[in-house]
């Protein structure tokens, strides 16, 4: 009977967060995945929502407006906010966002911004930094020994 007390449910996902190293409560479909498929089933029958109980966390929903991923913009400045928030100075892999949370973001870099080299090499060039390419080239340069 624990399950059906909300504060029982926020009690054990603040616990599981902890005890995980999660900064933010991942989605239904990681907790199912981690063995903990009861708590999503209990969020909804006591919340309505995981996105209503993400709020109840202090945190803000996952969810993006829809289309919004599309706007290239939109997705580099989140892109930036995400590797600054999780330690990275370069575009990590998609697998690393999707391990700390940013599926939606990892989605959109893949379906909407061509892949994770092309938007890599999009946010360098932005940012003003040599191109994968450009920095081959250069390392090669010093190693032959010619201009």
């Amino acid at each position: 009977g624990t399950w059906q007390d909300p504060k029982f449910v926020l009690k054990e996902a603040n616990r599981l967060m902890k005890k995980l190293g999660w900064k933010t409560l991942p989605t239904e479909g990681v907790l199912r995945e981690k063995g903990y498929s009861m708590m999503p089933n209990a969020i909804r029958a006591d919340y309505g929502s995981i996105a209503s109980f993400r709020i109840k966390l202090g945190e803000k929903p996952l969810r993006t407006i829809p289309g919004k991923w599309k706007d290239l913009e939109y997705t580099l400045t989140e892109a930036r906010k995400a590797m600054e928030e999780i330690g990275y100075t370069e575009l990590p892999s998609q697998k690393v966002f999707a391990n700390h949370g940013y599926q939606g973001l990892a989605a959109a870099i893949s379906f909407y911004h061509g892949g994770f080299p092309a938007f890599r090499e999009m946010l360098r060039n932005l940012d003003g930094l040599p191109s994968q390419k450009q920095k081959l080239e250069s390392l090669l340069r010093e190693y032959v020994g010619g201009d």
